[in-house]
């Protein structure tokens, strides 16, 4: 599979990658003890382990922020 974007089904999908923690971070916007908070609360999608770091995928943290703030706003974002 290449790297570049894939069309399937009809569906555009978007090129996905893996982030570290910090960048994680920025994308949820929060502080890292938030972000273990979360993971031990089952909220966030759960990260990849590459030796002792953790790595998140992009794609799902994007989905997270937009389905909790759908969430917060009654749906509609």
């Amino acid at each position: 599979m290449d790297t570049k974007a894939t069309q399937t089904m009809g569906h555009q999908l978007a090129r996905d990658r893996l982030i570290p923690l910090a960048e994680a971070q920025t994308v949820v916007g929060v502080s890292r003890s938030q972000i273990y908070r979360l993971l031990d609360d089952g909220d966030l999608p759960k990260p990849a382990k590459v030796g002792r770091r953790i790595f998140f995928s992009e794609q799902e943290l994007q989905e997270w922020v937009r389905s909790t703030l759908q969430q917060r706003s009654g749906g509609t974002v």
